[in-house]
């Protein structure tokens, strides 16, 4: 047994050191295949899949699962509380580009190009479709379907309870059910 845990070890050791599949802890660099991560900080990129429970300043192409997922991405995301410098793909978790808020609209960071879908979504900028209880966005072209939505620069359409636009006329800025701006 103990051979064999040392020999699973030094293939780790190898895989890691080679960029070509990294398993282990906090791999620094670039990583094509599978990157099991407890904390995957600093300026790190997965090609593949990356499981980790926290991914801090990295990206990935690919897939990333975990409590907080890469904060650059390329594909799809999955995991409680994803906070995003930039996603183009899938954004599936509870807390999508940070806890969201209803509050001034100006403070969201990140941008979403595709699809998220979460309880809250909140970024700086949404090119696609978000799906949240709460969706609060600076500048959003596409699609928001919440409770509540709420932008500064809307270009396309909102459908929830209520709905704020800020670039809209001020009698058309609240509106329940659908607000547009095209």
């Amino acid at each position: 047994m103990k051979l064999i845990l040392a020999a699973l070890l030094q293939l780790l050791l190898l895989a890691s050191a080679s960029g070509q599949i990294c398993l282990g802890l906090g791999n620094d660099g670039k990583c094509t295949g599978l990157s099991l991560d407890g904390l995957a900080k600093g300026e790190r990129e997965t090609n593949g899949i990356q499981l980790c429970a926290i991914s801090e300043g990295s990206s990935c192409n690919g897939l990333s699962i975990g409590f907080l997922p890469s904060a650059r991405l390329n594909g799809l995301a999955i995991g409680p509380v994803i906070i995003l410098d930039k996603a183009n793909g899938v954004v599936i978790g509870g807390f999508v580009g940070g806890i969201g808020y209803v509050g001034q609209l100006d403070s969201q960071t990140g941008t979403l190009n595709g699809l998220a879908i979460g309880a809250t979504s909140s970024a700086g900028a949404l090119n696609g479709v978000s799906v949240a209880m709460l969706n609060t966005v600076t500048k959003q072209r596409g699609i928001a379907i919440g409770v509540v939505n709420q932008t500064n620069e809307l270009h396309g359409l909102q459908i929830g309870m209520i709905n704020y636009v800020a670039n809209n006329p001020v009698w058309l800025r609240y509106l329940p059910l659908l607000n547009l701006h095209l």
